[in-house]
């Protein structure tokens, strides 16, 4: 009967709103950050999301050229499942990643493919690692339970290790656990109206820029100057902005993308991490800004801090780094394994220094290199070493599928 399959519509949708769109926007607020769809450089036209609950989200990422469509581009299919080379796509085209795995990484990759080039960036950003078996499994329908382990692994989110609160929470894998529950606790996701999380089920395309669209309450692909204060994420995607006058209570990340002249902070507080994955390209200038912990990430990333600037502390990963300025007691870590990296011009090996003691503080290159020590010439090793990149040990996406 025609009742029959509109009453079908109304429960499916339901439960699409219940995954997506029930959960804070952003904990502490209640309420969207206002104007964020003036950020976006254009609007795409999908004719069949006329009326979709997911419409803003979609017309907005569409806008910032993360999401595309199908066929001539007029079609969107919201409520298709998304695959695995799709996501790989959308979060190669927000952090605007650079690096790519080899092309024989994949055993089912033969790097002709529309996805090819971004799965193998999501490899080499940690973030996919496919099914144990040598595969990437790319047109297969993506599951929530990896869903939110891609996304919690390019964002940096991670929660606890104990059982979820979802009725299901036996079936969710023992390596999702943690990006779930850190993805939970942060509103980003929920679960359907039964208490159930589902994690063997597909995730659709609309529920994916949705969530998206949740954690990242700024987006800064366009040069320009920009004066406001924000809670959550923010991800600047252009070279040429300037973030001026501002307060972030969140994450901000300056991200591959930015390529070219440079990224400004100019009177800024950062309440949450900064992760700088810029290369040579760009220089990232923090000036009189207020910082917790930077994470220098991108290889051959230049971070120059002016003025008053001060930082909780920095941790470098990315091989030939460079920072300069850092005032007097910043302590650096630099990540056993990377190379390359000079504080203040002085080249620093792996280990943990302190600005002003184990180094000057002032700006000229010099031939001599720097072990992480102790104020006294003496190597150290970190005494608290950081956790494994996203992708390494214990966050391994290996795929098992149900009985």
């Amino acid at each position: 009967m025609k009742w029959k399959g509109a009453l079908y519509s109304v429960v499916a949708a339901a439960l699409l709103l219940t995954l997506t769109a029930g959960a804070t926007r952003f904990p502490g607020t209640g309420a969207q950050i206002p104007n964020k769809v003036s950020l976006a450089a254009s609007t795409a036209r999908f004719a069949d999301i006329e009326g979709h609950w997911a419409r803003p989200a979609i017309e907005r990422w569409s806008g910032y050229g993360v999401i595309k469509g199908y066929g001539d581009g007029t079609t969107f299919a919201p409520n298709n499942s998304i695959t695995r080379a799709e996501m790989a796509a959308m979060l190669s085209r927000i952090f605007g990643w650079q690096q790519k795995a080899d092309s024989s990484t994949f055993r089912d990759i033969s790097g002709n493919e529309w996805y090819a080039n971004d799965i193998l960036k999501a490899k080499a950003a940690g973030v996919m690692t496919g099914d144990g078996k040598g595969n990437a499994r790319p047109t297969d329908s993506i599951t929530r339970q990896d869903a939110a382990t891609m996304i919690s692994r390019a964002f940096r989110i991670r929660g606890s290790e104990t059982a979820t609160q979802f009725g299901d929470r036996s079936q969710i894998s023992s390596w999702a656990v943690e990006a779930v529950n850190g993805m939970t606790e942060r509103g980003f996701i929920v679960g359907a109206i039964d208490g159930n999380f589902h994690p063997w089920r597909s995730i659709t395309r609309a529920e994916t820029v949705t969530i998206l669209d949740r954690i990242i309450v700024r987006y800064y692909n366009q040069v320009g100057i920009y004066s406001e204060s924000v809670s959550g994420i923010v991800v600047v995607a252009s070279a040429g902005v300037t973030l001026r006058d501002m307060k972030i209570t969140g994450d901000l990340f300056i991200v591959a993308g930015a390529i070219g002249s440079e990224v400004i902070l100019e009177n800024v507080t950062v309440t949450g991490q900064i992760y700088v994955l810029t290369d040579q390209t760009t220089t990232v200038i923090f000036s009189n800004s207020n910082l917790q912990k930077v994470n220098v990430e991108g290889t051959n990333s230049r971070v120059t801090m002016n003025g008053s600037s001060t930082a909780t502390g920095f941790e470098v990963s990315g091989n030939g780094s460079s920072l300069r300025g850092l005032p007097s007691s910043t302590q650096v870590t630099i990540t056993e394994g990377t190379t390359g990296v000079k504080v203040n011009g002085h080249g620093v090996s792996a280990g943990t220094i302190t600005a002003g003691t184990d180094i000057s503080t002032d700006h000229e290159d010099t031939d001599g290199d720097i072990t992480g020590g102790n104020g006294n010439g003496s190597s150290k090793p970190d005494p608290s070493p950081s956790p494994s990149k996203p992708g390494n040990g214990s966050w391994d996406l290996g795929i098992v599928l149900p009985t």
